[in-house]
């Protein structure tokens, strides 16, 4: 079993990198994707661990996991964000969980989004409707928590680049960055 307490040993360069992109974001107000890859055991977890810990204090943490099998698995990293965001509980009905959703924003067009996408109701959107709805609930939580506006950083963490990204078989571990531009609003006021 590995402890988790012991100092982070030969990953200052990779740190760095992660700290750095998020600096980026906030300074830019633009968002940021991060996607970690390694062989197994090379310590990618414990460098999001160490990298979260150190921004947990200027930034609003929300995780979600990519399921590699079952159904229904689509938006299940927003369904364990959102849920974690709005404190929705496991055992929590869905009207409780919407109620909890609809707490962080007044905005009922965002609201019905990011349920629908999360299964808290069974009404039906486009795509990219519910990208926007997520985009915007992000974008409110940064605003509330007097973040700066649209800049985040979307932290993927790839636990198997063998069964993730076919592309990267060749890479040796790594920590690739890149901006995202900026989509305008898909529902108009």
């Amino acid at each position: 079993e590995r402890r988790q307490d012991a100092a982070m040993v030969g990953r200052e360069q990779e740190l760095a990198t992660l700290n750095g992109g998020f600096e980026g974001a906030l300074a830019h107000g633009v968002c940021r994707s991060v996607t970690v890859i390694g062989e197994a055991g090379v310590g990618k977890s414990r460098l999001i661990r160490e990298f979260v810990s150190g921004v947990a204090d200027s930034a609003i943490l929300l995780r979600g996991r990519c399921l590699s099998y079952g159904e229904g698995i689509t938006f299940w990293p927003l369904v364990e964000a959102v849920r974690g965001a709005a404190v929705i509980e496991p055992d929590d009905p869905p009207e409780v969980g919407l109620q909890k959703l609809a707490a962080l924003t007044d905005d009922h067009r965002v609201v019905a989004r990011v349920a629908s996408a999360v299964g808290l109701t069974s009404e039906q959107f486009a795509v990219a409707e519910i990208f926007w709805g997520v985009r915007r609930l992000l974008e409110i939580l940064s605003r509330d928590r007097g973040g700066h506006g649209p800049g985040s950083m979307p932290l993927h963490h790839q636990i198997d680049r063998r069964s993730e990204c076919s592309q990267c078989e060749s890479l040796p571990a790594a920590i690739q960055t890149k901006e995202v531009r900026r989509q305008s609003n898909f529902c108009a006021s």
